[in-house]
């Protein structure tokens, strides 16, 4: 082979190595684009089945609401014919299914499938039936042990306090990581700075004195009446059997101990007193920072119309409610059901726990008459007339 024919040949070879090594560089490089894509779409694909697994068991919370709040409000005192007959089955499924755990007590209460799994009815796109979803299992508690709620800064929440059994005592619980101002730091700022030399004085709601990380104040107020009877009895002291109030201030601190309502409650003349509770320090082991248990001094049947209702001050904060007789720990009955439901979208599974607080349209629970609390809200004029002379009072 002549030279000049050798080195054509070399370029040549050259050229094929190069387009061989280009083509094996595109061909990795659309392989790694496919498989990103590829995982991409199948992240995505299980992230809708979950989501709509989720969907499926939030509808099975919505059944149980369904169920908990037609016998709320149809099967109260003297129901007669059919509404009777229908209330005493269900309470006969309610309390057979609750006992026995069944995953079908919706079925028997004539809500749902009796037999598996109810399907999710979808009427919007194939694509939606094409996720074939449903709720496989809905368990339905009444008799919760404790009652959990969250409260924002100067709100307040009614906790009604009816019972399994008698119980004489009550456990608060508050504070949470959730309610920290930085989440990342889980230490807990119990400066007090309201609470000098034994005496109270409870600073302006100013976030330098008061920060995010410092627990509310909660002004814990118990109320029990029975029909019949008038406000003005409303100022006796609480007893769990008759018309009365009292009320406690508790206050964070470093230490503290358990709370005598009979001792330590006031009523109206004394609401500036506060009980020191001793939380703790740190959240990294703990679920609650704070933790009191007040003794009623009584004991409260299952049948008394009795209210707990607490305020939180300078902070928002989470909550737990237990109620005990001397040591022994009772359910809460019918005041925070506890719905555990399962819900599937094709292989995909998911479980939800909620609680669920329906008010009763028979008995409504305001929480005030007028709120005036609040960024922008406005002042309360009041109109006072005495004999001829009428006095307005301009609230500008």
């Amino acid at each position: 082979m002549k030279k000049s024919q050798f080195a054509k040949f070399k370029e040549g070879g050259v050229s094929m190595f190069l387009v061989v090594a280009a083509c094996l560089l595109v061909s990795v490089v659309v392989a790694s684009f496919i498989r990103v894509m590829i995982r991409d779409q199948q992240q995505a694909s299980q992230q809708d089945l979950s989501q709509s697994a989720y969907d499926s068991a939030q509808a099975g919370v919505e059944d149980a609401k369904r169920f908990l709040n037609w016998q709320l409000n149809n099967c109260g005192e003297n129901q007669t014919g059919a509404t009777a007959k229908q209330c005493e089955k269900v309470a006969a499924e309610l309390a057979k299914r609750t006992q026995d755990q069944s995953c079908q007590m919706l079925g028997h209460a004539g809500i749902g499938s009796i037999d598996g799994e109810t399907i999710i009815q979808t009427k919007t796109s194939t694509n939606d039936a094409d996720l074939n979803q449903a709720y496989t299992c809905v368990k339905l508690e009444t008799q919760t042990a404790d009652f959990l709620g969250e409260i924002p800064e100067g709100g307040m929440k009614v906790v009604p306090l009816k019972s399994q059994s008698v119980f004489n005592k009550v456990e608060i619980k508050w504070f949470m990581r959730s309610d920290l101002g930085d989440t990342t730091n889980l230490i807990v700022d119990l400066n007090n700075t309201g609470f000098k030399d034994g005496a109270y004085t409870f600073p302006k709601n100013d976030k330098k004195i008061w920060t995010t990380n410092h627990p509310a104040v909660l002004h814990t107020q118990f109320i029990s009446f029975v029909n019949g009877g008038n406000l003005e009895s409303l100022d006796q002291p609480f007893n769990g059997s008759n018309n009365g109030a009292s009320s406690l201030i508790l206050y964070p601190n470093k230490i503290g101990s358990s709370v005598n309502l009979g001792v330590d409650g006031r009523t109206r003349t004394g609401r500036n007193n506060a009980s020191l509770v001793k939380c703790e320090q740190s959240l990294e082991t703990v679920a609650y920072a704070c933790r009191t248990t007040i003794d009623l001094g009584t004991s409260v049947s299952p049948s008394a119309q009795a209210f707990m209702v607490l305020r939180t001050f300078y902070n928002k904060s989470n909550f737990s409610v237990s109620l005990y007789n001397d040591n022994t720990l009772v359910n809460f009955d019918g005041v925070q059901p506890e719905v555990d439901s399962n819900g599937r979208a094709n292989d995909q599974f998911r479980r939800v726990k909620s609680r669920i607080e329906l008010g009763n349209s028979n008995f409504p629970l305001p929480d005030f008459a007028i709120d005036l609390s609040g960024e922008g809200s406005k002042q309360l004029c009041k109109d006072f007339q005495v004999s001829q002379l009428r006095q307005k009072f301009n609230c500008e």
